[in-house]
């Protein structure tokens, strides 16, 4: 032993210095509750009020339902679980985590990236609805009918229904087939302002640009002090929305007609739409999108836990509330658009009102 010993001395062996990185103590949220409410606020938002209903409405309503509530506890649980996981445990964010594997360290960049593109177009969303927030105050909803200077000439309010010779309530539009809602009018020619083509730019929309810098201003408010700020700004962001939706909830299925869009989107499964392969690929996207997974969030927001937190039950609530939510934002849409059909003589399904602002024209 002794002379193994010498022979080490003699030849200066050293070892190779390992470097293990200081980690800085972080501050922790206040209370669970704020965690587990900052997490459904940021998971149960735009992605399921806006976005949500737009799927439906393009994959054949409750056939994307289907598709979308198997993806979320096949898919979407799991990952948010297991993201919120590594944060805790390591307390390193979307950047700093991937270190341990150098050959992929860009996913922590392309998550960055990602998650700044999707907060630069969501701001835009809000902008859109501290709009009609705004304009909701005013006397005469001016989505309600064709006085306003930004209605053209295809602008229609569609009759009401009548009674028949039999007696039955029927309904009758007089509105012709290429006309417009002034529910679209407003979105289109008064919140967007769009031009007539891309060769046209247009001046600056100063309602839009206004609406944007006080949404930036409130997110920089909420994040000024961390978590400390966030978590106490989560109790407005996470339960707001969902007044505001048992409201649109209730104001819509009080419509007449709002049971033809609800059964277009809960009751009646389209099966050739739940066979298409796209419904799925719709479904899946949308669970990446609403619960925020890949993106980097779900690491900030798990690494200022503390290291025995319960997150396994945080995932669970978050992951039922956001199929829960994506239910009622449904049912708020559809009501409006079977109460649209009913007032058209137009079927849910041939409703000329998809697209991203589907939800807009139909609020």
């Amino acid at each position: 032993m002794t002379k193994i010993s010498d022979n080490l001395k003699e030849h200066h062996l050293h070892l190779p210095h390992i470097h293990l990185p200081h980690i800085h103590h972080r501050k922790e949220w206040s209370n669970p509750i704020e965690f587990l409410m900052t997490c459904v606020g940021f998971a149960v938002g735009l992605g399921n009020v806006w976005r949500f209903p737009y799927l439906c409405f393009k994959n054949g309503g409750s056939a994307f339902v289907i598709a979308f509530l198997s993806m979320l506890f096949i898919i979407g649980l799991p990952l948010f679980f297991l993201e919120i996981s590594i944060a805790q445990y390591s307390k390193f964010g979307p950047l700093e985590i991937w270190k341990a594997v150098p050959m992929v360290r860009g996913i922590g960049i392309c998550s960055l990236l990602i998650a700044s593109f999707i907060s630069l177009y969501y701001n835009i969303l809000i902008a859109y609805s501290l709009i009609y927030a705004i304009s909701s105050f005013l006397p005469t909803l001016p989505w309600t009918n064709c006085d306003f200077y930004w209605n053209n000439p295809k602008c229609c309010v569609a009759s009401s229904t009548i009674k028949n010779l039999s007696g039955l309530l029927t309904s009758v539009s007089n509105c012709p087939l290429d006309s417009e809602s002034p529910a679209k009018q407003y979105f289109n020619n008064y919140v967007l302002n769009i031009s007539n083509g891309i060769e046209e730019l247009g001046e600056i929309n100063w309602k839009v640009a206004v609406s944007l810098f006080v949404c930036w201003l409130l997110i920089f408010l909420s994040l000024s002090k961390g978590v400390q700020s966030l978590g106490k700004v989560s109790y407005l962001t996470a339960i707001f929305p969902y007044v505001m939706i048992i409201a649109l909830i209730i104001r819509g299925v009080t419509l007449e007609g709002a049971m033809t869009g609800i059964e277009y989107f809960i009751l009646k499964i389209n099966t050739d739409k739940l066979k298409d392969l796209e419904t799925w690929v719709d479904a899946a996207n949308q669970v990446y999108f609403c619960l925020s997974i890949s993106q980097g969030g779900l690491y900030t927001l798990g690494r200022h836990n503390s290291f025995n937190y319960n997150h396994q039950r945080t995932s669970t609530i978050v992951a039922i509330l956001d199929g829960f939510t994506g239910i009622l934002a449904g049912l708020a849409i559809f009501s409006v658009l079977g109460y649209m059909s009913n007032k058209t003589g137009i079927e849910v399904k041939d409703l000329a009102v998809g697209g991203p602002g589907l939800s807009f024209i139909g609020i």
